[in-house]
């Protein structure tokens, strides 16, 4: 799966919900750090980031594709700000390169939640291989289900090592 998405690391989760879980374990960020979400995800998206006192920073959506409204975020950004997080609703991939070109510009960490995007692709990189970690999920709502299950990509070590530590 690392090869097909195009990243070094990556690690099987027995849900996307647990990905997520070490994907926020693996940032290390202190409490109180806010991470920026579309308004409109699953739970699962936010519910494990508070595990670890991580602060969603709610963003609203592009009403067309339902997916990270950057201009929104632009709005929204503070000081206690660290991460971008999109979410590739029904396999739409977000604007990763604008959300990227920002967020870079910001200093912010980029993730993805692409549980919906297996396969997906945006200018010819693959959905969870734009941001420093990703995840997906095989539940059987996705486009790629396995009954159940989750996978954390991951394109350093250092965080490869403290999600597999976590997961």
């Amino acid at each position: 799966w690392a090869a097909f998405i195009g990243v070094p690391y990556c690690k099987a989760h027995y849900n996307g919900t647990s990905a997520l879980a070490a994907m926020f374990f693996a940032l290390n960020l202190p409490p109180g750090s806010e991470i920026m979400v579309p308004s409109y995800t699953f739970f699962a998206t936010i519910l494990p980031m508070r595990l670890f006192g991580l602060v969603p920073n709610f963003v609203d959506i592009n009403p067309r594709t339902l997916n990270f409204d950057l201009e929104d975020a632009k709005k929204r950004l503070t000081p206690n700000t660290k991460a971008v997080l999109p979410v590739h609703w029904i396999g739409l991939p977000a604007d990763m390169d604008s959300i990227s070109d920002w967020a870079k510009e910001k200093g912010l960490i980029i993730l993805e939640d692409a549980a919906h995007a297996q396969g997906a692709m945006l200018k010819g990189k693959r959905m969870g291989s734009w941001g420093r970690m990703a995840i997906f999920s095989y539940q059987m709502g996705k486009p790629l289900p396995a009954i159940e299950g989750g996978m954390g990509m991951y394109q350093n070590a250092e965080d490869y090592g403290r999600a597999s530590a976590f997961g």
